[in-house]
């Protein structure tokens, strides 16, 4: 391995969008878990790599090759962001309301 933890995971990690390496995958190629692959990808991103990433199908983690390619991450992961801060409103709101909640589905 080229580079020293965390940043071998970029051994691993392909340029471009369309050549993106599913978390499997890495998992197979690494012998770690997906969580622990998680892990490592969030602390290299802390240290001020770009390292994007999508789910789905398709999906997987690449090392951006165009700033479109960087400009539609953020814009997917802003839009991710929003749907899980929306999807907590209920229970922030039974919290506030001290566990009580006289809605029903």
């Amino acid at each position: 391995m080229k580079n020293k933890y965390p940043f071998y995971i970029l051994d691993y990690i392909p340029k471009g969008k369309k050549n993106a390496i599913s978390n499997r995958e890495l998992q197979t190629i690494t012998h770690l878990d997906r969580r622990d692959i998680q892990r490592i990808i969030r602390a290299v991103r802390l240290k001020g790599v770009v390292i994007c990433g999508f789910g789905g199908r398709n999906g997987g983690y690449f090392i951006p090759e165009t700033l479109e390619e960087v400009i539609d991450y953020v814009r997917t992961a802003k839009k991710t962001i929003i749907s899980i801060i929306e999807a907590l409103a209920p229970a922030e709101a039974y919290i506030a309301k001290g566990g009580v909640s006289d809605e029903y589905i």
